[in-house]
């Protein structure tokens, strides 16, 4: 009985380290409508971000890769329940959106309006689980809004439009234009990566999906989070 369980023991702690060295790992698909991602964390949670068009082809591609990756569930997408639903008012049956994404901290929504030529925002109070429409924040960027993606700095100061306004986030105002080497507007862009160097060593890149950011969502609301 005692080889038994010390066997065992050794057993479990050897699965318990193989678990805890797994590194995070994100799968990229390319569903002809932007990009979609696969998250699989070192605890094996999943997360898929954007599900491509309607129909068979972008569906054929996730089932390819998320079976090739071994995941028999998604995790943040499982139970298909609607949270919520959250129009800008006037606009229904009007447009689409084609972006979305939250401050690091998770206080506000930043929703692409292109019916408007807008980017809408809904602060986001509390728990983070009640947005609340807000008018008086919608940014107007001078090159409108088409197929506008969004990524922010990780410290939530500046965002980074895709049709190629820099906009200070506390100020919901256009700072800057990005512009390519003839000096003409960086239109379409979809994701900015950020990097940040030091003594010329990167020392930091942001998140490119805008997703929020764990710990500055723990500390806003003072819980304590895992993640390293």
């Amino acid at each position: 009985m005692k080889r038994f369980v010390l066997v065992l023991t050794i057993a479990l702690v050897v699965n318990l380290l193989v678990a805890a060295q797994q590194p995070l790992t994100i799968y990229v698909l390319d569903p002809e409508a932007g990009k979609a991602a696969l998250w699989i964390a070192p605890s094996g949670q999943t997360v898929l971000i954007d599900s491509g068009s309607p129909g068979t082809r972008d569906v054929d591609r996730l089932i390819e890769v998320i079976g090739a990756a071994g995941v028999m569930r998604i995790d943040y997408l499982k139970t298909g329940k609607v949270l919520g639903r959250f129009e800008v008012p006037g606009t229904a049956g009007k447009g689409y959106s084609h972006g979305i994404g939250m401050t690091p901290d998770q206080t506000e929504i930043w929703v692409a309006d292109p019916a408007n030529n807008a980017w809408q925002i809904w602060p986001n109070p509390g728990d983070a689980r009640s947005p609340v429409y807000n008018p008086s924040k919608m940014i107007k960027p001078t090159a409108g809004v088409v197929h506008s993606w969004i990524a922010m700095t990780n410290d939530g100061k500046l965002a980074f439009i895709g049709d190629s306004s820099v906009i200070d986030v506390k100020k919901h105002k256009e700072i800057a234009v990005m512009k390519d080497e003839f000096g003409r507007r960086i239109v379409h862009t979809e994701k900015a990566l950020y990097m940040t160097f030091r003594d010329g060593k990167l020392i930091e890149t942001n998140n490119q999906f805008a997703v929020g950011d764990a710990k500055a969502y723990a500390a806003r609301i003072g819980t304590k989070t895992n993640d390293r």
